[in-house]
């Protein structure tokens, strides 16, 4: 009887600790799942910066000379141009003398 009971127990946490383990493997997978996905955003976003710093760089263009040198040139980008608003004139009202 005893023997029986000793069995019953150990199964039981046998069970117990299969049934956590894969859990815990699947836990594992989702995780790294979703660090990939993270990892890929940030490399995305990295990208993207750098894209975008390089095409606010200065970028060099040859130029043909007339003894027929390249020479390089460096211009700077465009600054996108906002307009600025209107301003507004206020006028003087005319002064009257009353007597």
């Amino acid at each position: 009887d005893a023997t029986g009971s000793v069995k019953l127990i150990v199964k039981y946490i046998i069970d117990a600790w299969i049934e956590g383990r894969q859990e815990g493997i699947k836990n594992d997978e989702k995780n790294r799942k979703i660090k990939e996905v993270e990892d890929a955003k940030k490399a995305s976003d990295a990208l993207k910066a750098e894209k975008k710093a390089i095409s606010k760089a200065v970028v060099p263009k040859t130029m043909d000379l007339k003894d027929g040198i390249n020479e390089k040139k460096f211009e700077k980008p465009k600054e996108s141009t906002k307009k600025k608003p209107a301003v507004k004139k206020v006028s003087k009202a005319k002064k009257t003398i009353s007597d």
